[in-house]
């Protein structure tokens, strides 16, 4: 990954490559071991990189194909997305 504090503005902008995915629903991003694979992140690591993300301010997410975008609120929404990638690991999505 890399960060451009710079970026959208001043906001922030991370450019992610495939470790936090830009996935069809802009609400939210991936997390995977193996894409090719459907193979899931253990949940450890799934935090281990949000927590790694945390002092970093970014608005704004390039993922690693063409048009794969987070274009606001992306800080957000990778802190949103690992809590709800934990829950689904432990069987609480959904409850």
């Amino acid at each position: 990954m890399l960060h451009w504090r710079d970026g959208a503005g001043g906001a922030g902008t991370l450019l992610s490559g495939d470790i936090v995915q830009v996935i069809p629903d802009p609400t939210h991003v991936g997390f995977m071991y193996s894409y090719p694979n459907l193979i899931p992140l253990p949940e450890a690591s799934v935090q281990h990189i949000a927590d790694a993300l945390e002092p970093y301010d970014f608005d704004l997410i390039y993922g690693a194909w063409w048009e794969r975008l987070v274009r606001r609120d992306a800080k957000a929404i990778v802190r949103r997305s690992a809590e709800r990638y934990s829950r689904a690991l432990r069987g609480e999505l959904g409850r």
